[in-house]
């Protein structure tokens, strides 16, 4: 592991959650009024921009694949298509009992007009990107050298195959891991 892995692991590992614990507990105990929507929204993309720089950067330096090769059969689609109509009628079923359960700082970045619409897809879009890379990417990686798993070597070597032009099909087994 280098100290670049380490940074990282510090940083995504620990850092962010004590920040995200430490502004949740201020939230609570504070009375203010919420800041600015579009403000917040600008910040948060923003620091996962940065976040995802950071990932794409100790990606590219330890030569973690982060984007592995991909040729999805029609079956991979199907299912892929089926699970998000599924999970849309769901979430139309459940969303009179979410909103009833959530506080209101939960809604409080939803968009309540078509004009708030672009900046929330950005937002969103943002957050899956780059949290993608950096969690799944960059964080799991990381934590499979650091412990040792075999699944580690496997991307390594399949980072050396690809890199040098002779990588083949990259197919992806759970079975790996254990």
């Amino acid at each position: 592991m280098s100290a670049l892995d380490f940074v990282f692991l510090f940083y995504v590992g620990l850092f962010l959650p004590y920040l995200v614990i430490k502004s949740r507990r201020q939230e609570l105990q504070s009375k203010a009024e919420l800041p600015a929507k579009e403000r917040t929204i600008w910040t948060t993309i923003i620091v996962l921009a940065l976040l995802g720089a950071l990932a794409i950067f100790t990606a590219y330096r330890r030569w973690y694949v982060v984007f592995p090769a991909w040729n999805p059969s029609a079956n991979e689609l199907l299912t892929g298509l089926g699970l998000l109509v599924g999970l849309v009628v769901l979430r139309s079923v459940l969303a009179p009992w979410m909103k009833k359960t959530q506080g209101p700082n939960a809604l409080y970045l939803r968009p309540r007009k078509w004009s708030d619409m672009p900046l929330w897809t950005l937002l969103s879009c943002c957050a899956g990107f780059f949290e993608e890379i950096v969690y799944r990417g960059v964080l799991y990686q990381i934590l499979f050298g650091l412990t040792g798993s075999t699944c580690h070597s496997w991307t390594r070597s399949r980072s050396w195959t690809r890199n040098r032009g002779t990588g083949s099909r990259c197919s992806w087994s759970w079975s790996c891991c254990s």
